[in-house]
């Protein structure tokens, strides 16, 4: 699965670093982003909207 943001792979790195997560998942994760300069900062809230609004209707 690709990262949707640079925060998001700020996040994951700390996770690799604290344990949480293994090295070999972060790559994998890295592998699968195309352009990992072009993330965002931050998805946008109108984005997290969208995906909230699909959860909800598949419940």
């Amino acid at each position: 699965m690709p990262f949707k943001s640079k925060a998001q792979l700020r996040k994951f790195g700390a996770m690799v670093e604290s344990g949480e997560i293994s090295k070999a998942t972060f790559n994998k994760w890295a592998r699968h982003t195309k352009d990992i300069k072009g993330l965002p900062e931050k998805k946008s809230k109108l984005e997290k909207r969208k995906i909230l609004r699909k959860v909800k209707n598949k419940k």
